[in-house]
């Protein structure tokens, strides 16, 4: 039930914070007569996904088997790095434009809106592995952690340099393994893609920590309610 909660809030969090948000897109489009930033809905659209997601199988479970959680929690981390992708839509600012600041503070409220929606599904994503994980459950979750920020990264760097999709491990998976493998290895001729790793897994844990995502307190709050 806590669980189920604390996927409400979430939601609620998204929808108070969203709709102003949306409605600064709209007056944007109003005032300047243009809507060529309208692709950031369908980029908002992808990086909520995650959290639809991981609301379905945190709800489910109990009813599913765990063959179908694992496929679950394999589909959520697939779409992840869609939310944290949106900070790339920086580059689209257009310096030129008369109300570039306004176009800059709202490319980037979008983005952080995509980011958070990330990040709470991440918070529920540890929630439900702690619950089936055991004695090592803080451990794991760590791990799960980490490899879903390292992920992530790595999904940016696919969709914004590489320009793939989600989807394309499905609809052209050897293509897409292939390409993701000639841009991973050899290590020391493919420097750009691990930089881009590291500074957007640099970037997200900043954002969490500055932040005090809830996600956190997944590792904290316990041991300090023991002692």
């Amino acid at each position: 039930m806590a669980l189920k909660n604390k996927i409400k809030y979430y939601w609620l969090t998204l929808l108070l914070t969203g709709l102003p948000a949306l409605l600064l897109l709209w007056l944007r489009n109003m005032l300047v007569g243009n809507q060529i930033y309208n692709f950031l809905l369908w980029n908002l659209f992808l990086g909520i996904i995650p959290l639809v997601v991981i609301s379905a199988v945190a709800y489910g479970q109990g009813k599913i088997g765990r063959v179908f959680f694992w496929f679950g929690m394999g589909l959520w981390l697939l779409f992840y790095p869609n939310a944290p992708y949106m900070i790339t839509d920086l580059i689209h600012i257009n310096s030129s434009s008369p109300i570039v600041v306004y176009d800059a503070l709202l490319i980037f409220i979008l983005a952080m809106l995509s980011t958070f929606a990330g990040f709470y599904s991440l918070s529920v994503a540890l929630d439900l592995i702690q619950s089936r994980s055991g004695k090592n459950s803080k451990v794991f979750s760590w791990i799960v952690l980490l490899f879903s920020i390292f992920m992530s990264s790595l999904g940016i760097y696919l969709g914004r340099v590489l320009r793939l999709n989600s989807w394309d491990i499905f609809s052209k998976p050897i293509q897409t393994f292939v390409l993701i493998i000639d841009h991973l290895f050899p290590i020391s001729k493919n420097p750009t893609t691990y930089s881009m790793i590291f500074l957007f897994s640099f970037l997200q844990i900043l954002l969490l920590l500055w932040a005090s995502a809830p996600l956190l307190q997944n590792f904290f709050v316990q041991d300090a309610q023991k002692s």
